[in-house]
């Protein structure tokens, strides 16, 4: 039927014939039974899995909004617009956020506008640096939601 030692004989295994009949086999049954792949691979454009292009799951478009999700945008929205930030690239980072742009979609406008070459813990640092600014500003900032207040908000910030 099938060899299966195909991946301990050759080096570029899944450049073989064989390989990428069983592949088409597999991915035709696949297909056939309504699955859909998660990573996907565009053949055209050799752009898909570990990509920007990655589906989104089902899931994602069936989350609910909740208080607690819409209290911390306001408070991110609040610092975006009264806060003081230590650079124009930590507002610009800061004002994606607040849009909802995940640290991966970050990287590549940060390059494009910005000229920054960054990783993705270098965004995550950063928008979590400015998320403790943001709590301060919160409680002792005249403009701050919570000013004078003394409980906590863990909640909304998280």
């Amino acid at each position: 039927m099938y060899n299966n030692n195909i991946m301990a004989n050759v080096k570029n295994f899944y450049k073989t014939k064989e390989f990428i009949d069983i592949q088409n086999e597999w991915y035709a049954k696949l297909r056939d039974s309504g699955f859909s792949d998660l990573e996907w691979l565009d053949k055209k454009s050799g752009r898909g899995q570990n990509t920007p292009f990655l589906r989104k799951p089902l899931a994602n478009f069936l989350q609910t909004f909740e208080l607690s999700t819409q209290n911390h945008y306001i408070l991110a929205q609040s610092f975006l617009t009264h806060g003081n930030f230590d650079t124009e690239v930590d507002r610009f980072l800061w004002f994606m956020y607040c849009e909802g742009f995940s640290y991966r979609q970050m990287l590549p406008v940060l390059q494009q506008q910005m000229l920054l070459k960054r990783s993705v813990y270098w965004v995550c640092k950063r928008i979590k640096y400015m998320k403790v600014q943001m709590v301060d500003f919160t409680y002792n900032n005249p403009e701050g939601h919570y000013y004078g207040r003394s409980e906590a908000i863990e909640d909304e910030i998280s």
